[in-house]
């Protein structure tokens, strides 16, 4: 599939092509894509980038661990479905998931990883989700502050879910920022999707491997910034994807 013909955003050295994953990918240098934190940010005052849906450097994984199911955010150069997109066109196409090996993920996982802000880690009951098919799940986020709507509001999360909503919308002042963009430009709630719980336990047991990954995007305005963490599209959607350059 043919890309569209490359803009270029804010930042004059990176590039902002739009197309399938595969597509996108292979124009960027993988480690530099930037997160969903980075595009809301950039779109407080960037507002083309309001129209566009955005692949993202952010690496959600999903595992069982000690009987419940855990979920993981973490960093652009940590993300491995950016590593081999040969490999992970097989195995969406052919199994529906990315299954990583055990080694792979192990830093990304480990204790210092999280620690240093690296990767964050999220109990899965601990957000609440619903429950949208047997795959997906959900939580929501009003964007509305408590002064403006004591019933609807983003204080409303608890704090997995709040550190979760930071991470995809940035954290502290970023994110009162972002919602109040959001609030308004007419969107009075977004929600973070995520994989469901029991269908990660059940595909993990039902292929014997211990960990998903799944790929990221975040929506435009017109889809009210929903953010997804559980995408395996790889060469159907066409988003836009922002990094600076591949060179071999």
């Amino acid at each position: 599939m043919l890309l569209s013909k490359i803009k270029m955003i804010t930042d004059s050295k990176f590039i902002n092509p739009k197309g399938t994953f595969l597509d996108a990918i292979s124009q960027v240098d993988s480690v530099t894509i930037k997160h969903a934190c980075d595009i809301q940010k950039s779109r407080l005052t960037n507002l083309d980038m309001r129209n566009e849906n955005y692949w993202t450097g952010d690496f959600s994984l999903y595992t069982f661990e000690n009987g419940g199911a855990v979920f993981y955010l973490s960093k652009a150069e940590n993300n491995l479905v950016f590593k081999n997109p040969k490999n992970l066109f097989y195995s969406f196409t052919k199994k529906s998931n990315y299954f990583p090996k055990d080694y792979d993920i192990s830093s990304i996982i480990s204790s210092d990883s999280i620690n240093s802000d690296i990767t964050l880690k999220t109990q899965m009951s601990e957000l609440n989700l619903f429950e949208f098919d047997n795959e997906w799940s959900y939580f929501e986020i009003f964007t509305a502050s408590k002064k403006d709507d004591e019933k609807y509001n983003y204080d409303l999360l608890n704090p997995a879910q709040r550190s979760v909503a930071e991470w995809v919308h940035g954290s502290g002042e970023d994110f009162v920022k972002t919602m109040n963009m959001l609030n308004n430009a007419g969107i009075t709630r977004t929600v973070i999707s995520l994989l469901h719980p029991c269908y990660v336990r059940n595909v993990l047991r039902g292929f014997h491997a211990n960990s998903i990954a799944r790929i990221s995007y975040i929506n435009n305005f017109e889809g009210h910034c929903d953010f997804h963490a559980n995408c395996k599209d790889v060469d159907f959607f066409s988003r836009n994807i922002i990094g600076l350059p591949y060179t071999k």
